[in-house]
């Protein structure tokens, strides 16, 4: 698995392949055509999965700088301070705007058909 993975979040990218795989089987074709109905929506939601998941990975000191990075950001007294930071937190917690903030922002969420998915601390 490891040369697979190119030795890198092995077991957590090996759980994503095993979740995709299952969310594949005719048992759940009803259910990921409601939170998925388009390819830009299993497209949206692939990369999410991947990028919660991934964050998981406490191996990583990429990923722990990172954490470390926006949790000063977050909870920094300049930041509380500051109405638009203000209004870009909610409970401390910055609201992305784009997929790219989502990716490494501790808050995202995704809507999809209707539906918001939101996932918390999310690095």
């Amino acid at each position: 698995l490891a040369l697979l993975y190119n030795d890198k979040s092995v077991a957590e990218q090996h759980s994503i392949h095993l979740g995709f795989l299952t969310l594949q089987k005719p048992a759940f074709a009803e259910l990921m055509s409601t939170i998925v109905p388009t390819v830009e929506d299993k497209i949206i939601f692939r990369r999410l999965v991947i990028d919660v998941v991934l964050a998981t990975d406490i191996a990583s000191n990429e990923r722990q700088e990172l954490f470390q990075s926006k949790w000063k950001e977050v909870f920094s007294s300049r930041a509380n301070r500051n109405p638009a930071a203000l209004r870009r937190h909610s409970v401390g917690t910055p609201i992305a705007d784009s997929y790219e903030e989502r990716s490494l922002g501790i808050k995202s969420s995704l809507r999809l058909n209707g539906a918001t998915i939101e996932f918390n601390d999310v690095v």
